[in-house]
């Protein structure tokens, strides 16, 4: 790849499969950016098969790898209702002809619980979600008195890019041919920092924008030192802030 082709602008850190709602609106934006994968999804082998017992009231969905990896959930509780976090994962489960109930304005595990607050004490919720994924929403949940069963459906793991790839980044950096990264998740980030980081190579000279203020702060722990985040914490408030710290950047 010559120097006029080289990657340059936005470094945006992607999982493999993720929506690719991201990438479609920093086009239209016209904000230059090179996705790069540092976490693979995959499925969970032997996932939590669901039993007659464990028949939830409601399946949320907290991805939209919920979805993708969800279907034998979704076919085993074909008449329960669905709920969605956030339009990338709605609109998956739209695409498998289920219609979610909500999607909460604060596209995050507090907010969903917010959402749900009109459900009554009792209320068994299947949650379709990441191995090792953290527990907020579990933990809100149980002491608004709701009874949770997770379905781990799929796990990340740190990717395996192609060394051209790689190196095309770190050369990048090095040519301070990029301005921003992004963090959607704190995993991403640390995968991200496991994959580039060398001697010679630090992600974390780049300044950061982050999609809620508690990967903002995970950020900070890991050596970032220009962090900033988009709030509310969801996608539209996420691309404004990146396209301001970009064009601050450009000029």
């Amino acid at each position: 790849m010559n120097a006029e082709n080289a990657p340059h602008g936005v470094l945006m850190l992607r999982s493999q499969g993720s929506s690719d709602a991201l990438t479609t609106k920093l086009t239209a934006q016209r904000i230059p950016h090179y996705p790069f994968i540092v976490t693979d999804i995959k499925p969970v082998s032997g996932a939590h098969t669901a039993r007659p017992s464990a028949h939830p009231d409601l399946l949320v969905f907290l991805s939209h790898n919920a979805v993708r990896f969800g279907t034998r959930i979704l076919e085993e509780f074909k008449t329960v209702p669905t709920v969605a976090i956030g339009h990338s994962t709605a609109g998956a489960l739209r695409a498998v002809g289920r219609d979610p109930q909500l999607i909460p304005d604060d596209f995050s595990s507090e907010g969903l619980i917010a959402a749900l607050s009109n459900h009554p004490r009792g209320t068994h919720i299947g949650l379709v979600c990441g191995r090792r994924g953290r527990q907020v929403f579990e933990t809100h949940a149980e002491r608004c008195g709701f009874r949770v069963t997770r379905f781990e459906v799929y796990e990340r793991l740190q990717a395996h890019p192609p060394l051209d790839a790689l190196t095309l980044v770190r050369t990048g950096l090095l040519n301070h041919q990029f301005r921003l990264t992004t963090a959607t998740s704190v995993e991403l980030l640390q995968h991200a920092v496991a994959l580039i980081n060398t001697a010679e190579v630090a992600l974390q000279s780049l300044p950061v924008v982050c999609l809620s203020a508690r990967i903002r702060t995970a950020a900070e722990t890991m050596g970032f030192t220009k962090t900033f985040h988009a709030d509310p914490s969801d996608q539209d408030a996420f691309i404004a802030e990146l396209a301001r710290h970009w064009r601050n950047a450009a000029n």
